[in-house]
């Protein structure tokens, strides 16, 4: 899933950047690569792969800071993945269509954990909620890390995480996998149906993406120069096999493409916030 403000995950944030031209080679000091969320979550998973690349290249130290909070407002495309709808083991269902029965029949008793309010991960639930009429209570959380650990320990019981995070608990088999919510399978795990397989339910195309918007005012040359070096890093089948491992695909979209995607986005989510009335911490 994808949003406006809420899901702009990752901002390159280097005192380089400012008052950089085209005499001045960039970067000529360390980068800083702003997680709005704890470590341990895809989009730290992700950036820590791009950044590893990107000091190889720019021979500058390339620091992630996680900051938490904001639903990702603190934050050229990078990655796109699906959520996965994972469910506690001790539910008593083996597919989305029980799911929605058992939701239906025993309203209020399902709790859906989310990495905070407005997050990718939150609106793919209400999304769910609004194609199939079930209520969750959501339960907002600093990040997917946390989110997964009360999931597992069985406080809630449905999460529609991102798939890099929760593949090692789907994998161990501490979380049950019922769904993705993209519109085809995933290669990591091609045995898990999507969720319009699963439950006939069209519209449901939430697919996560992590993004490098760099602060306003940033020259042009850097912009591109930022552009260049991450589809250089993306490109190596070494670095998409381990995007693949964590159920991503790299993408590297222009500037432009980007900016016209996130416009897409805008459009195609704003029902979704109305429906749920969701906002950001």
């Amino acid at each position: 899933m994808r949003r406006k403000f809420l899901l702009a995950v990752a901002a390159v944030t280097a005192t380089s950047v400012t008052g950089a031209s085209a005499q001045t080679a960039y970067p000529n000091k360390p980068v800083k690569i702003v997680v709005p969320f704890p470590a341990g979550g895809t989009t730290d998973i992700v950036a820590r792969l791009v950044a590893v690349e990107l000091q190889k290249t720019w021979g500058q130290p390339v620091e992630i800071e996680n900051r938490a909070g904001a639903g990702g407002n603190i934050g050229a495309d990078v990655a796109a993945v699906p959520n996965v709808m994972v469910i506690h083991h001790a539910l008593p269902v083996n597919s989305v269509r029980e799911f929605i029965a058992y939701a239906k029949a025993n309203p209020g008793r399902i709790n859906m954990a989310s990495s905070g309010n407005g997050t990718s991960i939150n609106l793919s639930g209400e999304l769910f909620k609004s194609l199939t009429g079930v209520y969750m209570v959501h339960l907002p959380y600093r990040g997917s890390a946390p989110a997964l650990q009360d999931l597992i320990a069985g406080n809630t019981q449905v999460m529609f995480d991102n798939l890099p995070s929760a593949l090692p608990n789907i994998r161990s088999g501490r979380l049950t996998a019922l769904a993705v919510t993209s519109r085809q399978r995933s290669a990591a795990l091609p045995n898990v149906p999507t969720i319009e397989e699963a439950a006939g339910l069209k519209g449901l195309d939430a697919t996560a993406w992590f993004g490098l918007p760099a602060p306003a005012g940033t020259p042009r040359e850097a912009v591109n120069k930022v552009h260049q070096d991450v589809v250089k890093a993306l490109a190596p089948a070494e670095m998409r096999e381990k995007f693949a491992a964590q159920g991503a695909v790299p993408v590297g979209d222009t500037p432009e493409q980007f900016t016209a995607f996130i416009r897409r986005e805008i459009d195609k989510w704003t029902r979704v916030v109305q429906f749920s009335g969701a906002k950001v911490d």
